[in-house]
């Protein structure tokens, strides 16, 4: 007895001091690791350090944040959580535009999101009108985005929402929500994750938020689990009736807020997810390509059944890039200044310049040509917003 009880405090004695001499060659070799403490395991932050838990959602802009991405560009937001477009938005706004990282504008200044763009392009056709860009103040998921709208975000008074959807991991992120709480006819009040519940808890203990080897291997885990539960949203998690729910519940609260609902599609250049997930699942890009069209399919005939608009991208880019220079709204001349031939050029010898550092989120030049595609659609099915005569244009 007394052996197997020594054998075993040796056991455990030896795992402490591997573990220990592990913790120590990280701390000396990978010091890259502690950024994680802004990203992974402070209980009030998810994802990047300009994104906190919400109250009915998962997760929301932090307001009156001032920061960068990895890659320098500024990030700004306002006291509403939302991100800044050139027009400051004291307690209104006319067009509200609501969606994931592309909304957002992911590795992209404040200025060169499509929102912005779009800002711009009403400076000059519809001064006064104002835009707000509601990229990740909403969460990632579209069910998220009308929780927010219809808890907080509908005091804006916007008379047009436009809600940006990716189609592909936004399905995911649809399938990973959980509603926890639900009003009598089914539709959502109020949505978390489990796993940032257990997040909050794990992370809350201060020995495993400075361990180098803790984060690294937790770190490891969740991007190994966020791979596997894209595939898993893609075969069978997605359930459609809460689609049908939320469309049916987004388009009502926005009818009795007085504003239009609109869906956009934003599609390119991201199709790097599709390879992604068809080398997590072992199929072909193109089996993958069809299942997320077939999704995209689904989700039209419901807005359809609403009577919600949708627009859809697919050919935006490839249209825009024999059009470039005629569809260039004169207005945007800033935008281009000084860059202009440089930028026609590669957007013609390859199409990665369309799309941001990883492959998958739009660049600038996609989100100019965007915003163009976009208000021209709008204008054509009279659903912009009238500026309020009360409004001064803005200066400059």
């Amino acid at each position: 007895m007394k052996d197997a009880t020594g054998n075993l405090v040796a056991a455990c004695l030896a795992a402490a001091c591997a573990l220990g001499v592990a913790e120590l060659v990280l701390q000396l070799t990978h010091p890259e690791i502690l950024p994680y403490r802004l990203r992974l395991h402070d209980p009030t932050l998810v994802g990047e350090n300009y994104l906190e838990y919400g109250v009915n959602i998962p997760f929301r802009l932090r307001t009156n944040y001032s920061g960068a991405f990895v890659n320098r560009a500024p990030v700004h937001t306002d006291e509403h959580g939302l991100r800044r477009t050139g027009r400051p938005i004291e307690d209104r706004a006319d067009i509200l535009c609501l969606g994931d990282s592309f909304t957002f504008g992911y590795l992209l200044g404040d200025r060169q999101t499509y929102p912005a763009a779009l800002q711009q392009i009403l400076d000059a056709e519809r001064p006064g009108t104002i835009v707000a860009n509601g990229g990740y103040a909403s969460g990632f998921s579209f069910d998220s985005a009308y929780v927010r709208y219809s808890h907080d975000l509908h005091r804006l008074g916007a008379r047009l929402v436009v809600v940006g959807i990716y189609p592909g991991n936004d399905y995911r992120d649809f399938a990973s929500n959980v509603w926890t709480e639900v009003a009598d006819d089914g539709r959502p009040r109020r949505i978390t994750r489990a796993r940032h519940v257990i997040r909050r808890w794990i992370y809350g203990i201060p020995i495993l938020r400075e361990s180098r080897l803790f984060v690294g291997l937790a770190s490891a885990f969740l991007e190994w689990r966020m791979h596997d539960r894209i595939g898993d949203a893609l075969d069978r998690r997605l359930d459609w009736s809460k689609v049908d729910t939320v469309v049916r519940s987004f388009a009502a609260s926005t009818r009795r807020h007085g504003a239009t609902l609109v869906f956009v599609f934003l599609r390119e250049p991201g199709r790097v997810y599709a390879s992604v997930v068809a080398n997590g699942k072992g199929q072909s890009t193109e089996d993958v390509r069809r299942a997320i069209e077939a999704k995209n399919d689904q989700l039209k005939a419901i807005l359809n059944r609403y009577g919600v608009p949708w627009f859809d991208d697919r050919d935006m880019l490839h249209e825009a890039k024999s059009e470039l220079r005629s569809r260039r709204a004169p207005e945007l001349m800033e935008v281009f200044a000084g860059s202009e031939d440089k930028l026609l050029a590669r957007v013609f010898e390859r199409e990665a310049a369309l799309a941001a550092g990883d492959s998958i989120h739009y660049s600038w030049l996609t989100n100019v040509l965007l915003a163009q595609w976009l208000y021209e659609r709008l204008d054509a099915g009279g659903l912009l917003p009238t500026p309020p005569e009360s409004r001064a244009p803005p200066a400059g």
